[in-house]
């Protein structure tokens, strides 16, 4: 296991490595992300090495440690994946070909560590992987169950389900992308919004840089707070600590895209 930062940091090719073979992988356990995400303290990460006389790892399992209190039962410890609930995705990171391996000696590991819930939310692994970790806890031992999350209806009466996450296959050519994706009207309305910047009149984009990003994720900040803190004030003002804490770093290591819509100087 790796507790601190300063032993993880040595580990930064190593664990490039395994990220680029994973197809599983996906943003959220880069590291630019997860590497500043655990310079706060509560986390563990599970590593595995094929045998204990080599020094090369295969697999990352980024894990939070928490402690709650049952007013009936006292303290109590649970184990979260790394990034939640903040990241779109958790899980590990792992050379495919040891996988099976792996997963199971991952299991083993948190069945041996002292706590009493296990949060596997937005964790996205397939369900081969899934399975195999999962299915390592008894059922004679664990109890498994489903959270249900908040219901989330629309203003327009629309129940949005936020256990399905949607993803599309970008082609190469923009174009291709609106003629395959979207209805007649909506790529009239995009192509005349387009036209609106492109044309050079009031309305214009430009792109965050070192200079400007601290201002402009403030602006966007705030756009975001009007928008959604009347409805869960606390909820609202967690997202924006975390933005702050990580969006910054993001940008600073070039994995942050900030384009600004402006219309005049506004």
């Amino acid at each position: 296991m790796v507790v601190k930062f300063a032993a993880l940091e040595p580990l930064r090719e190593n664990w490039d490595r395994i990220y680029d073979s994973d197809p599983e992988a996906n943003f959220f356990l880069s590291w630019p992300w997860m590497s500043n995400w655990l310079r706060r303290p509560g986390w563990v990460i599970l590593a595995a090495r094929p045998s204990p006389a080599t020094n090369e790892y295969v697999a990352f399992f980024p894990l939070q440690l928490v402690t709650g209190l049952d007013e009936q039962t006292g303290f109590y410890s649970s184990i979260r994946m790394a990034g939640s609930y903040f990241a779109t995705y958790t899980g590990f990171i792992c050379v495919p070909e040891f996988e099976e391996q792996v997963i199971s000696a991952f299991a083993d590991r948190l069945q041996a560590l002292n706590w009493r819930a296990l949060h596997c939310d937005d964790i996205s692994i397939s369900a081969r992987r899934r399975q195999m970790l999962l299915g390592s806890f008894s059922d004679n031992d664990f109890v498994k169950e489903k959270i249900e999350r908040r219901r989330h209806t629309t203003r327009t009466g629309e129940n949005i389900n936020h256990d399905i996450y949607m993803y599309v296959d970008l082609p190469a050519d923009w174009d291709e992308f609106l003629d395959g994706n979207l209805g007649p009207k909506t790529r009239r309305d995009v192509r005349h919004f387009l036209r609106q910047v492109e044309n050079g009149g009031e309305y214009r984009i430009s792109l965050a840089d070192f200079e400007t990003i601290q201002s402009d994720l403030e602006v966007f900040f705030q756009l975001w707070l009007t928008q959604w803190e009347a409805k869960s004030r606390v909820y609202a003002q967690g997202i924006i600590a975390n933005c702050r804490y990580m969006l910054l770093e993001c940008h600073k290591a070039s994995v942050l895209f900030a384009p600004v819509l402006w219309k005049g100087d506004t």
